[in-house]
């Protein structure tokens, strides 16, 4: 290159001069994302925002010295900075991609980050919604405390595994722990005998696992048996609540029964108290050994057994045995299902979708006979001659098919299939009588989340499966719980029903249209969770007794002559 230069004098000369042109450097910001899409700042060279997985930023330089620096973004981790030269470097701590940029170079430098997590715990309770409003606290990755539907959320978490443990109240059990993320290579999990769940997160993602918990209701139990003033003068007895001596509370948190006894002035006073099983939840009443008492027999079933009492005779009951059974029973009854002049127990056992029959001896002791499938999740039972031959059949309330399911005894303590109707949602307490007087046995369903009843016409056999027909769904108290059946008016049967979230019990008749109403509505100001039909007062009328789902009050509302309940106790 020539160049030409002038001199103070105005004198001029030329000369030659070398010029070197360096090629400009590339410099990139790329910006990988893992578990997400985050808008992403960076100042310094290059500048700018990336908003996909992926993106880029690009500065065009002279060769020389240059930093980039990411900020902070809530919920995203800055986890790595690479460069692809071994001159430039990353520093995680500063969040500063330095680059060393030479003649014509083309520098990479990727920002890694991954998006935070969340877990979040979730609280079911059965009954839904809790009649008890129960708190359930939870210690761990997150803790605190919830009601039924409630939610705890722990959030911005590092992916990882977390743990969260719930501390579980006395008065209810946990029966399952179920968790979302199911599709990932590494699914969340629970541990329902340790009552924890181990959350497993994944970068970006979002996990609930539910908590749910079952409700240890009391139940209620009505029985007859002998007094010893009776017992001499040859009275009879009968296993039914009608004209009952006493009632039997079986109490799920104490494990054990209460004997309530009849003083035939409307009031029950406290008898004996006997330690059952673990977690009995139902219970049956029957001369299991000939004697001509009423014995007890409870369902326990956190400890899978049966457990016998035998009554004295004069309101007492001593424990004679436990019967270990293969699963969880929620629902026992007695009846005589091989016609051989001694009672049998059959069960259901909700988690397996199974009955069994356990036939007796005569002596308080039991063998394990037929176990049939009925349906998904049966929880309660009754007994009655539903087919109209003599031979006791079993009517069986299945929660989770919305359905009745009737096995038709054969006589020689078998069953076969007799037939299934659709009710209303989550049948979970079950009665049988002849409720429109047409000499055939039918059947109610109390139905917790229809608050509904259904009745149930049996229109008689055809081969070996009874026709049953839903004649009439019935509303009732908010959430019923139990149902009892008993000739409670001058012109016909009664239902009463128990609506734990109401806190009510309604008395339904059928009117002279053939339709059915409630007649009365009794504010009971506590959750019931059970209630049974007898003659508390000696007046030849049938009763009520309630009780509430902790098993501490048991009231008695009497009959009057028109019909109408009022509170005795």
């Amino acid at each position: 290159m020539t160049a030409t230069a002038t001199d103070n004098n105005g004198n001029t000369s030329e000369f030659s001069a070398c010029v070197t042109v360096q090629p400009a450097a590339r410099l990139i910001v790329r910006k990988e994302m893992v578990g997400g899409v985050g808008a992403f700042t960076f100042t310094g060279t290059p500048s700018g925002t990336i908003s996909v997985n992926g993106g880029t930023l690009t500065a065009e330089v002279v060769p020389g010295v240059y930093t980039s620096v990411e900020g902070v973004v809530s919920g995203w981790d800055l986890v790595g900075i690479v460069c692809d030269d071994s001159d430039s470097t990353g520093d995680v701590g500063t969040r500063t991609a330095r680059f060393v940029a030479a003649a014509g170079e083309v520098i990479t430098c990727t920002f890694r980050n991954v998006k935070r997590g969340r877990i979040v715990v979730r609280k079911v309770t059965e009954p839904n919604p809790d009649p008890t409003n129960t708190q359930f606290s939870f210690t761990g990755a997150v803790t605190g405390s919830l009601r039924n539907g409630e939610t705890l959320v722990g959030d911005n978490l590092v992916p990882g595994a977390y743990v969260v443990t719930e501390v579980v109240p006395s008065q209810f059990e946990l029966v399952s722990i179920s968790c979302d993320d199911g599709a990932s290579s590494q699914p969340s999990s629970g541990d329902v005998a340790q009552a924890r769940a181990i959350f497993r997160v994944d970068p970006g993602e979002a996990v609930t696992c539910t908590f749910t918990n079952r409700l240890k209701r009391a139940n209620l139990v009505g029985v007859s048996f002998f007094v010893q003033s009776e017992a001499a003068r040859g009275a009879a007895v009968h296993a039914s609540a009608e004209g009952a001596r006493g009632v039997i509370v079986v109490d799920a948190v104490q494990d054990q029964v209460r004997v309530f006894l009849n003083a035939g002035d409307g009031t029950l006073r406290p008898g004996q108290t006997i330690l059952v099983g673990r977690e009995p939840v139902a219970a049956a009443v029957g001369d299991l050994n000939g004697d001509g008492a009423t014995d007890v027999v409870t369902a326990d079933f956190q400890s899978q057994t049966l457990t016998i009492l035998e009554g004295v005779g004069d309101g007492t009951f001593r424990r004679r045995r436990a019967l270990s059974v293969p699963a969880k029973p929620m629902a026992v009854a007695v009846g005589d299902f091989d016609r051989d002049g001694r009672a049998d127990i059959v069960v259901v056992y909700p988690d397996e979708g199974d009955g069994q029959i356990f036939r007796g001896r005569g002596d308080l002791t039991f063998v394990a006979g037929q176990r049939v499938r009925v349906g998904r999740r049966p929880v309660a039972l009754a007994v009655a001659d539903l087919s109209g031959d003599g031979i006791v059949d079993v009517a069986i309330a299945d929660a989770a098919s919305d359905s009745v399911i009737v096995l038709v005894g054969r006589g020689d303590g078998t069953f076969v299939p007799g037939g299934e109707v659709t009710v209303d949602r989550e049948p979970v307490a079950i009665a049988a009588a002849d409720l429109d007087e047409d000499g055939r046995v039918d059947v109610v369903t109390a139905n917790v989340r229809a608050s509904t009843l259904s009745i149930v016409r049996n229109e008689g056999i055809a081969g070996s499966r009874l026709r049953l027909r839903v004649a009439a769904t019935v509303p009732t108290a908010e959430q019923p719980v139990a149902v009892a059946i008993g000739r409670l008016f001058s012109d016909g049967v009664g239902i009463a029903s128990a609506g734990s979230l109401a806190q009510q019990v309604w008395v339904h008749a059928r009117e002279q249209s053939g339709r059915w109403g409630s007649r009365q509505r009794m504010n009971i100001n506590a959750v019931p969770t059970a209630v049974v039909v007898g003659d508390f007062d000696d007046d030849g009328r049938l009763d009520l007794a309630v009780l509430d789902v902790t098993g501490s009050t048991l009231q008695v509302w009497l009959n009057g002559e028109t019909g109408v309940f009022r509170r005795r106790q």
